[in-house]
This record gives structure tokens, sequence and C-alpha cells, in this order.
């Protein structure tokens, strides 16, 4: 039997549980920045969302132009990128 609380946090994962995009770049990314523009697929850059990049992709100074196919991850209204695709 679940109590109260155990109950509002199952259904707290079940609303907040993470999800997974492709999106594509909305601006060039020069690999120095921790933030980049990414819109969902078929999307404007006009609703682009600003996504944080993962540790291991930031400081590479490489860079990857807008356009790039890319995964990202929608975690309680935070969008983070997985992948900045082939390198």
């Amino acid at each position: 039997m679940l109590t109260p609380r155990g109950r509002v946090k199952e259904l707290s994962r079940q609303e907040n549980r993470p999800r997974t995009f492709r999106a594509r770049l909305a601006e060039d990314y020069d690999g120095i920045g921790q933030f980049v523009l990414v819109r969902l697929s078929g999307g404007s850059t006009a609703g682009a969302f600003k996504a944080h990049v993962a540790a291991a992709d930031f400081g590479t100074n490489q860079i990857i132009p807008v356009g790039t196919i890319i995964t990202v991850m929608s975690v309680r209204g935070r969008v983070e990128i997985i992948s900045l695709g082939a390198k």
C-alpha cells in the first residue's frame, strides 16, 4: 500500500519522465559555449530552445554547422543535448 507521499512521487515521475527528441542545431556551435540553440525537427528557428551541452562535448573547439541533426532530452522543461552527431 502506498502512502500519500509515495503516490505523489509516483505521479510526479510519470508526469515528468524524460523524453528524447531528434532536433537540429539552430545556430553554429563553436565548441566553446555550454549552451546552444536547437530546434525540434520541423520547427522554425524563431521557436528554438536553449539547450545545455553535455560536459563531454563542451570545450572541443570544433565547429558544428547549423542544421546538424542532434539528439536532445527534455527533463522537467530543461533541454539537454545527448549527442551532437558525428565528430
